[in-house]
């Protein structure tokens, strides 16, 4: 592992009352940390201290039904522990979590992970460009962005394309990314659909077309 860099997961917060997911970002530094911002759906399910598993998932496509809200909707989840089943989709972690602070428009936490299943395919360049694309617009979803936004996601959008070599699912989601990214960047430019907006064809969330995603990060 890196010291000091940005590992990212899928987060499950393991509780009967809680089948939600959510991209999270975990820093590896001498304690593992993860921040959650205040207007994230995902916070209502945390508390001071409590467990998470954590997807590394095989397909990046999981993160996109993550953010629609879709991908809790497909795992099994066990009743008698409120933790998903992610066998099969990816390296899973187990996350034991502590609440570090409370501040401005965010709260941090420590984490204790423990491998649960280790990871399964090699990693892609398109698995970075397309996370790094959702990590921009989870940020500007919560009013977080500077005006090289834009052009870095575009050049991400390029990436995915000639990284899958015009793969359809992918180049479609990309798309669906960058329009929404743009339409909160540049509201007055007028609506472009995206992943909430419904105008673009193809965002292709398979089982998860529609899914509700007023709430991610």
């Amino acid at each position: 592992m890196i010291k000091g860099a940005y590992y990212e997961f899928i987060a499950f917060p393991c509780s009967v009352n809680g089948r939600y997911s959510m991209p999270l970002g975990v820093v590896f530094d001498e304690k593992k940390q993860f921040t959650v911002y205040k207007d994230a759906g995902f916070l209502r399910f945390l508390g001071k201290e409590g467990v998470l598993l954590l997807l590394s998932p095989s397909d990046p496509l999981l993160f996109v039904k993550s953010v629609a809200h879709a991908l809790e909707l497909e795992v099994r989840w066990d009743e008698a522990s409120g933790c998903p089943e992610l066998k099969g989709l990816g390296g899973v972690y187990r996350c034991h979590y502590h609440q570090l602070s409370d501040g401005g428009n965010s709260v941090a936490y420590s984490c204790s992970l423990e491998e649960v299943e280790p990871p399964q395919v090699p990693y892609t360049r398109a698995y970075g460009c397309l996370v790094e694309l959702l990590v921009l617009l989870t940020k500007a979803r919560a009013g977080v962005y500077e005006g090289w936004y834009l052009e870095y996601a575009r050049g991400l959008k390029w990436c995915v394309e000639h990284s899958t070599r015009g793969s359809p699912e992918y180049v479609n989601t990309a798309n669906a990314i960058l329009q929404e990214l743009e339409s909160i960047v540049n509201p007055g430019a007028g609506g472009r659909g995206g992943l909430q907006g419904g105008g673009t064809e193809g965002a292709r969330l398979p089982r998860g077309q529609g899914a509700h995603v007023s709430d991610a990060l």
